[in-house]
């Protein structure tokens, strides 16, 4: 009877988790559109927060927690922003907004940062990070479904 009772916390623990892809390789540029990555590192705090990704003020993805997105983009001025659209769980007061410059056929990487002091103190920054600084974290990261 133990045994069946554990099979079950088990079940219940694990058997709902979703397996997502990891990452494998940067995707292959294209001549008429810049490829953008957008990734969060794995951290305590706020890790069951999943904040929304609005690329030129269109929602287009939520970003977990040791996750990462994909983009393809149109070259040109793009606003790129993070947002907790009123989220409770999302400690962050304010959105994060980028305004880069894209070119067709280059890679754009782009990282939020969250980091804390205590359980009761989070910081978040959202920057653009060099391609080697990316791959060294994306190797570790999942895609955010």
């Amino acid at each position: 009877m133990k045994a069946l009772i554990w099979l079950f916390i088990a079940t219940c623990l694990f058997g709902c988790a979703a397996t997502v892809p990891k990452f494998e390789n940067l995707q292959s540029t294209k001549s008429t559109v810049a490829v953008v990555y957008i990734y969060r590192m794995h951290n305590h705090s706020d890790r069951n927060a999943y904040p929304y990704i609005y690329i030129d003020g269109i929602q287009r993805d939520r970003l977990r927690d040791n996750g990462y997105v994909i983009y393809e983009l149109e070259p040109g001025k793009r606003k790129i922003s993070i947002e907790s659209k009123g989220s409770l769980i999302w400690n962050a007061k304010n959105s994060f907004v980028l305004e880069p410059t894209l070119d067709a056929n280059n890679l754009y990487f782009f990282e939020l940062s969250v980091s804390s002091e205590s359980r009761f103190e989070v910081f978040y920054s959202f920057q653009q990070v060099s391609e080697l600084e990316a791959l060294q974290k994306l190797k570790t990261l999942n895609l955010s479904q």
